[in-house]
């Protein structure tokens, strides 16, 4: 297989000293060529700080510029892990002009603490020329040692910047025993709601205009009449129902609506609760905002445009339990992780399906400590290759546990995370090729760092794809694009959760935890269609 290319670098990488950029000598990224060099009796390090939440062994390789002359004979690699400090030093003469490679640092037990586990490069020899590029990080399977559960790349780019990182949600001082404080707090950090002052006001009376002022700052366009008056609910109704209609959103997973009212409308699509209260009751601002976070969630957030979308597959889990005729459960104990999974972690209620993580050694399973879950789309109900995929999900937060929405076919030759959710802020969307043959499996990997906390409330997961790529989404915000490699033929839906080193170290509070997910729906595009339902 090809080398990897991935999207973008992830984590941070922090230079001292008097180095500058090479034009000519590359590092092996498509995206990414930029190296540095330093030379003469300049002193100089380059820090790459990988940000490895995982507990386990980690394999580094620095990518090792060839050139001509004046190569550094000695350069040291600096490795902290695990509250250790190992060196390792490369005679970079060995390569020469076109045969930069590959050098394998060794491998390192890492322990998760992401601000004091790293790797520095050090000018220690004056005499030559030091040049950095790329490292690659490794993070390997505690169960399968030949297996890789990431690759994360980190180098040098000039057009470079730092994650941004887990910001704190805008909060206002009067919401503690207010019952939509995170509904509140989101609007804000969205902007949605402008926080001019320290205090929300939750239970003051909202008015029609204020109201439309929050629903612009979602859909600017809205063609509703509205006054200074105070908002009744029925006023409400009006306003949602009016922004619905113009909103240009595929509206299929509703099914029949012609002879619902625009409150049976809005009810039936979750944006208001049912049996409220009448007509003319005052809404209050914590209450509008409520509305206003449904509506985000429900409709801005997903990204499917009625013109362009046909819904081919759609389940919201409104039933008693889960549905036996779409869903297959697994009942086994996969070679990979470190749970095993089973049918009985699995339960509907509520309008939601839960996968419940145990803590919990089973009589058939004595070597693992936890129990887990996964479902998947009979094939012979739907599959479907390319289009629009997304479902709304609230992680799992615990460490140790990867969350997963993904596509793939036993046997088959490539593998789709439309997400994998790791710890309270982070996800990623990866490209799994596989070539059996060769017994490879290459990986393109994101990570993406969300400002919110994700187990606090659902959000929307996305992928857009198609022969040439695939795009990835948040809340219908693009947080990755990759080329389409070899992902061309018809797959299903699969929900899962695993206990593995790759999420951290787990501890007891992931035991009783779960999972959510509200809904899913995979559309076509109007134009393909080429899907398979029953």
């Amino acid at each position: 297989m090809n080398e990897l290319i991935p999207d973008k670098y992830n984590g941070n990488i922090y230079v001292e000293g008097n180095w500058d950029w090479s034009y000519s000598l590359c590092s092996p990224m498509e995206h990414y060529p930029d190296t540095l060099w330093i030379e003469g009796k300049n002193p100089g390090y380059i820090r790459y700080s990988p940000e490895i939440k995982a507990v386990g062994m980690v394999r580094i390789s620095a990518y090792i510029i060839g050139f001509s002359d004046k190569q550094d004979k000695c350069v040291e690699y600096e490795i902290h892990h695990n509250s250790e400090i190992e060196k390792v030093y490369v005679d970079a003469t060995k390569y020469g002009r076109n045969q930069s490679d590959w050098f394998v640092l060794g491998t390192f037990c890492f322990n998760g603490d992401v601000n004091s586990e790293f790797v520095q490069l050090n000018r220690v020899n004056f005499d030559g020329i030091t040049r950095a590029s790329t490292l690659r990080f490794e993070i390997i399977n505690s169960k399968l040692e030949n297996e890789v559960w990431q690759f994360i790349y980190i180098g040098p780019d000039r057009n470079n910047m730092a994650p941004i990182g887990l910001k704190k949600l805008d909060s206002f001082k009067d919401l503690d025993d207010c019952r939509y404080r995170t509904d509140i707090e989101q609007l804000a950090l969205l902007n949605i709601i402008n926080k001019n002052s320290d205090c929300f006001e939750p239970d003051v009376l909202v008015d029609e205009c204020e109201f439309v002022n929050w629903l612009k700052n979602c859909q600017p366009i809205i063609h509703v009449t509205v006054s200074d008056e105070l908002l009744t609910m029925k006023k409400a109704i009006c306003i949602l129902y009016s922004a619905l209609m113009a909103s240009g959103k595929n509206l299929e997973w509703l099914g029949e609506t012609k002879t619902l009212t625009p409150r049976q409308l809005l009810e039936k699509a979750d944006i208001i609760p049912k049996n409220l209260d009448k007509d003319d009751v005052f809404l209050s601002k914590a209450d509008a905002a409520y509305f206003i976070k449904r509506y985000y969630h429900i409709v801005i957030a997903t990204g499917v445009s009625n013109n362009r979308w046909k819904l081919q597959f759609s389940d919201d889990f409104s039933g008693e339990k889960l549905n036996k005729k779409i869903w297959e459960c697994q009942n086994d104990a996969p070679a990979h992780i470190l749970s095993s999974r089973w049918e009985t972690n699995v339960k509907v209620e509520d309008g939601k399906m839960f996968l419940l993580t145990k803590k919990e050694k089973l009589p058939n399973c004595p070597n693992l400590d936890w129990t887990t879950a996964s479902v998947s789309v009979r094939p012979d109900v739907f599959s479907q290759r390319y289009g629009y995929w997304e479902a709304s999900i609230k992680i799992n937060a615990a460490k140790g546990l990867n969350n997963a929405f993904w596509m793939a076919l036993p046997g088959g030759n490539f593998e789709i995370d439309v997400v994998e959710a790791h710890y309270e802020n982070e996800v990623n969307t990866n490209l799994h090729l596989i070539d059996k043959d060769a017994d490879l499996r290459t990986q393109y990997t994101e990570k993406y760092k969300s400002d919110f906390v994700l187990s606090d409330d659902f959000h929307v997961y996305a992928l857009e794809w198609n022969k040439d790529e695939l795009i990835y989404y948040f809340d219908s915000v693009e947080i990755s694009r990759k080329k389409n490699i070899g992902a061309h033929l018809p797959v299903y839906p699969i929900f899962s959760t695993a206990v593995l080193n790759w999420a951290g170290k787990i501890g007891d509070e992931a035991d009783g935890k779960s999972m959510e997910v509200e809904w899913v729906r995979v559309y076509s595009e109007k134009s393909d269609g080429k899907s398979k339902q029953q």
